[in-house]
């Protein structure tokens, strides 16, 4: 069945609040990550925060002196300073590297925007949202820090996934919303083209 398609003020006022609750969302976890857990003697307020420019060294003798913490048997709270991609990929020393990812982000985003517009249904709406939102908060940590501030680490044993952040999942279940759509969609338009003898 064909999903009826959102008026444009409408596609357009949902996806700047998901991808604002992301962003928030995000900053928010890393500001407390940062400024509660890392720094034994209180920081800055989130608005403060947020609007000052931090180089990664602020950060460098909390993190030294910082163990993970558990949080679960498969859960720990770790500190991880990304200068690549998503989940640690691309994690070199380049000082023109974190412009490079930002350029990229942006660009990426902005063809989202464009195709979220283009097909207005809800579920694209949303799951690009989360992308764009997952995106341009990364985005946000390459222009105040030149890296990522990644603190969650998943692992199952010893087996570890790459730590990441908020705006990495919420990138993740866009990704996977984007995809069951795709699969659902294909789902429902095979049995109609054989109903309709193509």
């Amino acid at each position: 069945m064909q999903q009826p398609q959102l008026r444009l003020g409408r596609l357009l006022i949902v996806a700047f609040a998901v991808a604002a609750v992301t962003i928030l969302a995000d900053q928010y976890s890393k500001w407390f990550v940062l400024e509660t857990v890392l720094r034994s003697h209180g920081g800055a307020s989130f608005s403060d925060w947020f609007m000052t420019e931090r180089p990664l060294s602020y950060f460098a003798a909390q993190q030294d002196q910082y163990a993970p913490d558990t949080l679960a048997p498969f859960l720990n709270l770790v500190m991880v300073w990304n200068k690549g991609i998503s989940f640690g990929m691309f994690d070199v020393n380049s000082a023109s590297l974190p412009y490079i990812f930002m350029a990229v982000s942006l660009a990426i985003s902005g063809l989202l925007l464009g195709w979220m517009i283009h097909m207005r249904r809800a579920i694209i709406t949303v799951a690009t949202a989360l992308i764009i939102g997952g995106a341009l908060a990364n985005t946000i940590d390459r222009l105040r820090f030149r890296a990522v501030a990644d603190f969650i680490d998943f692992h199952i044993g010893d087996r570890h996934w790459p730590a990441f952040n908020v705006a990495d999942s919420c990138i993740v279940v866009g990704a996977v919303l984007l995809m069951a759509d795709s699969l659902l969609s294909r789902h429902e338009k095979a049995p109609a083209e054989v109903k309709n003898g193509v």
